[in-house]
């Protein structure tokens, strides 16, 4: 593996020298490159434009060990999303894993593991056959588009979004949970003044 999503194989292994081992290669290793010149060279451009236009992109280029899955562009239009949801940054944050424990290469996943995002959805790892999901809408990583070395990490491209824009009280909610709570204050201290007046008489 190598940056971009090249891969070179091995054909010779561990061939001791003074200062080592020789791994032998049928090529040239691809160097790791940006996280932004990456996916724009994948033509990815639909999650390129979204985390530029939420500042992300510097961000997630200098965090290292982190473990990116990129949706396809096709993946978007599928979900129908515009990027003026409710949420929608938190939605983007729950695609980027932060572990200086574990970056995400491949096969280092495994079956029932949870990865915990940047957004603190847990994502689970799903692996059936030689196929890995990821998330409960069950995205696949594409098996052309895995283990893309990146500068600072790992990415790995998936068929589907993760998951879905949620927003915890959007404004018009908001507004509606004001407005309710004044109308109760009212007829509490409507039934206040009512007991008060009773009282006195």
């Amino acid at each position: 593996m190598s940056g971009l999503g090249g891969s070179v194989s091995l054909l010779q292994t561990d061939i001791p020298y003074d200062g080592g081992l020789i791994q032998v290669t049928d090529g040239y290793f691809t160097l790791p490159q940006s996280l932004s010149q990456t996916i724009l060279q994948k033509q990815l451009t639909t999650f390129l434009d979204l985390i530029n236009k939420f500042n992300l992109t510097a961000t997630w280029e200098n965090t290292p060990f982190v473990t990116i899955f990129v949706p396809t562009n096709d993946a978007f239009n599928s979900s129908k999303l515009t990027g003026s949801e409710p949420g929608f940054k938190e939605f983007l944050l729950s695609h980027i894993v932060v572990d200086k424990d574990m970056v995400g290469y491949l096969p280092n996943l495994h079956n029932g593991q949870t990865l915990e995002t940047k957004s603190h959805l847990r994502q689970k790892v799903e692996i059936r056959g030689s196929d890995y999901f990821i998330g409960d809408l069950g995205a696949k990583i594409v098996r052309s588009q895995m283990n893309i070395g990146l500068t600072n990490g790992v990415a790995h491209v998936v068929d589907k979004v993760l998951t879905m824009p949620t927003a915890t009280v959007t404004t018009a909610a908001a507004s509606d949970l004001s407005t309710a709570a004044g109308a109760t204050v009212a007829v509490i201290l409507a039934a206040l003044a009512g007991l008060l007046l009773s009282s006195n008489f």
